[in-house]
């Protein structure tokens, strides 16, 4: 019988130690396995997150090398080519002819270029006032007006004389990349079209003689009237302004011509000189 109740207390002590040391114990490791499932994902997380930046940075590296490379491929002169293409389709669009493309010299575009053209503008506005004006007071006030525009754009034109531009790409430096971001440049494009009957035969036949004479057998109702033409030219400067390229309309100038037909008549000829900026980079 001692040995009955020596076995009872050896199997409850057993529990108990168990119940009180192993058991806690157990439960410790549990709770470090969870913790340690949850490091393992934080920590995969991050290996992902520096994995896919480490990824994004080789392709600036790469991108950057390419950059270089068409940096040096490409001309540093003005190739108006692509420009000039442009004028001509957006031309035939609007029944317009082409007749002449100029383009000025490439000037760095700075505050000073654009308040220039600024002063520019509101002194041809001035003037134009001070045609139409018969008032002696109100002429005086123009012309003052006008010399203090004036002055003020003498002062800005020494300032863009004396200011030495810097024409090198400017170093921009992104994630420790170095970039060169090449300044913004523009230059004036002096459109000359027409738009009358006759010179589309003329073109068509590649010969005047055979368009002015085709342009005889017509009644003058038959050609283009004034306001369809310069509706052409209008809708023309909307349309270069809406294109891929950055063209930004400064001035347009429209002429009206007659030309003597052999039969006699005359004909009206239009013909326009529009004026935009281009801007390269």
């Amino acid at each position: 019988m001692a040995r009955g109740i020596l076995g009872i207390l050896f199997i409850v002590s057993t529990f108990i130690i168990v119940y009180m040391l192993v058991i806690p114990e157990y439960s410790k490791f549990s709770n470090f396995k969870e913790r340690l499932s949850e490091f393992e994902a934080a920590y995969n997380n991050k290996m992902q997150y520096f994995s896919k930046l480490n990824e994004e940075y080789n392709k600036i590296l790469r991108s950057s090398e390419i950059i270089k490379k068409v940096n040096f491929a490409i001309s540093d002169s003005f190739l108006p080519s692509y420009d000039i293409y442009i004028v001509d389709k957006l031309a035939q669009d609007n029944n317009l002819i082409v007749k002449d493309v100029k383009f000025s010299d490439t000037q760095i575009y700075g505050f000073e270029t654009e308040t220039l053209k600024e002063l520019e503008k509101e002194i041809k506005v001035l003037n134009s006032k001070l045609e139409m004006v018969i008032s002696e007071e109100e002429k005086e006030v123009l012309k003052e007006q006008i010399k203090q525009k004036e002055e003020m754009k003498k002062n800005l034109e020494k300032k863009e004389k004396q200011k030495q531009v810097d024409d090198r790409p400017e170093i921009i430096e992104v994630y420790g990349l170095k970039i060169e971001q090449p300044k913004v440049k523009r230059s004036l494009m002096s459109i000359s079209v027409q738009g009358d009957y006759f010179v589309k035969k003329a073109v068509e036949s590649e010969s005047i003689q055979n368009g002015l004479r085709e342009a005889d057998n017509l009644q003058q109702e038959n050609l283009p009237t004034q306001e369809e033409i310069i509706g052409g030219i209008k809708k023309f400067v909307e349309d270069m302004e809406r294109s891929s390229r950055i063209f930004d309309f400064e001035s347009f100038e429209l002429k009206r011509n007659e030309v003597k037909l052999e039969s006699g008549k005359s004909i009206e000829v239009f013909s326009a000189t529009i004026n935009f900026y281009v801007y390269t980079y």
